[in-house]
């Protein structure tokens, strides 16, 4: 073999060799990806203190369901300002300026069945009083500052999990 061939079997095997380093990334990675797991919804095992804290302005259209985790959500305003609130069908009356710890619960990241990330976490509710939507003025919502205090900084892509999907909600505050 000469030394011309040998130069471009090298260069060949080279490359042959990254791509097989390239492919094996991004199979990798796919594979990670689909073997990420966020449970936001466990039983707390051991109690913790809750040093991280983000708030939440939240406006709730009145008979429709939303989740707060897993935990179901529909308030009814009534004529007096109250507002009736059914969390998992159990129904309380909230007056304007009362507050209701609505779950209490423990989220994890795991991949490959190994936790990454774990956190526990309560959601608090203050009842503000009925208002207008801010996007839409027509329409009567139920105002609550809402409260997400952690054992953990909890990431961003995990809170998607946690707070309500389908009312408006805007982020006030954020303690670390």
């Amino acid at each position: 073999m000469t030394e011309r061939n040998r130069g471009k079997l090298k260069r060949i095997t080279s490359h042959f060799l990254l791509a097989l380093i390239i492919i094996a990334f991004i199979l990798g990675t796919g594979l990670a990806l689909t073997n990420l797991s966020i449970e936001p919804d466990l039983s707390i095992e051991r109690v913790t203190p809750y040093p991280y804290a983000i708030k939440y302005a939240i406006e709730i259209v009145p008979d429709e369901t939303s989740y707060i985790g897993s935990v179901s959500l529909m308030v009814s305003l009534a004529e007096d300002s109250s507002v009736s609130i059914t969390t998992n069908e159990k129904v309380s009356l909230m007056n304007i300026g009362e507050s209701k710890k609505i779950t209490e619960r423990r989220a994890q990241i795991a991949m490959f069945g190994v936790t990454i990330f774990e956190t526990n976490y309560r959601v608090e509710i203050k009842y503000l009083g009925p208002t207008k939507h801010s996007s839409n003025p027509e329409q009567a919502v139920a105002a609550f500052d809402a409260s997400i205090e952690t054992s953990e900084r909890i990431p961003e892509f995990i809170l998607s999990h946690v707070v309500p999907v389908n009312v408006s909600i805007n982020t006030v505050a954020s303690t670390s």
